[in-house]
């Protein structure tokens, strides 16, 4: 399935919210590479990622707002345990033998960063994620 089918899928919203979700999700990830001219900095009002053209870019963003302030919120939630889970299980590929309270300090720790981790839990192992 190509990134704009899932696109028109999300925005025709007639997939059912799981399938929607998901769609925009994988969207997020697979457009098609574009115009490079601008990298995404929410601080710049005409920003655009890397990796979409202007017309998709204009297109998620209609997306989003018939998605409502309350659906935007939940996608961003779930696109952040995406990652989240993501980074979880990279840490399980490198580090089988972990056990899931190691894996969890591995995350902490990639999550925070060396230093913030140390001060916030120095008693935990500094376990390599």
């Amino acid at each position: 399935m190509s990134p704009w089918s899932l696109l028109a899928d999300a925005a025709a919203g007639s997939a059912g919210q799981h399938r929607t979700d998901a769609n925009l999700l994988h969207a997020a990830f697979w457009i098609a590479s574009g115009d490079r001219r601008r990298c995404y900095d929410p601080s710049v009002a005409d920003s655009l990622p890397l990796d979409t053209t202007v017309d998709t870019n204009e297109f998620q963003l209609r997306v989003y707002q018939r998605m409502g302030g309350a659906a935007r919120v939940a996608a961003a939630f779930r696109l952040s345990a995406f990652v989240r889970e993501t980074a979880v299980a990279g840490i399980r590929y490198r580090h089988p033998e972990y056990t899931d309270q190691q894996t969890l300090f591995a995350w902490q720790r990639l999550s925070l960063g060396d230093s913030l981790f140390s001060e916030a839990f120095p008693e935990r192992p500094r376990l390599e994620p």
